[in-house]
């Protein structure tokens, strides 16, 4: 399910866990922890925070 399919209030998906759907660094798994409009900031699992576009994750139910 991608971003626009979920919900259309974007301080709801602060929290949800997620996918990216290109590697960063061999780590795909996060969660997203700031909404700045059209771009995330994800928190991955090894704790690395970036910065990614909205299309370029995929948010787990």
């Amino acid at each position: 399910m991608y971003y626009d399919d979920l919900c259309e209030n974007t301080s709801e998906i602060v929290g949800c866990f997620c996918t990216l759907v290109l590697a960063y660094k061999g780590h795909r798994e996060g969660r997203v922890v700031q909404d700045y409009g059209t771009s995330l900031i994800v928190e991955l699992t090894n704790g690395k925070e970036i910065e990614v576009f909205r299309d370029e994750i995929i948010l787990d139910n």
